[in-house]
């Protein structure tokens, strides 16, 4: 098709750019994950990891009715989370203990 609404299928999705309603919920997890900065307390980056999880979590299913990207999304999104799990989990303190840190290891358990 030609023409000023015409435009190029990829295959691919596009992991960058803002968060678009046409973006399906993988994409939109991914480009949060994005979104996320890191941070220097430990009692934030608790927080962050818990938020980064929680949205991981909800976004780890996958229906055969969804898009035939759906395999390579769900891949982007976990190498996301892992990246940014690795990188904050070793900025957290080994002596620091709060109740978000318990919290968080019953979630990610």
């Amino acid at each position: 098709m030609k023409g000023a609404n015409s435009y190029a299928i990829h295959g691919i999705s596009n992991y960058s750019g803002r968060i678009k309603l046409s973006d399906s919920s993988i994409i939109k997890a991914i480009k949060e994950i994005q979104k996320i900065k890191f941070v220097l307390t430990n009692k934030a980056i608790s927080t962050r990891l818990i938020n980064l999880t929680d949205l991981m979590l909800a976004n780890i299913s996958f229906n055969s009715n969804e898009t035939s990207n759906q395999l390579t999304d769900l891949k982007e999104l976990v190498n996301q989370y892992n990246n940014k799990f690795d990188h904050w989990s070793s900025l957290i303190d080994d002596d620091f203990k709060d109740k978000s840190i318990v919290y968080f290891e019953d979630k990610s358990k």
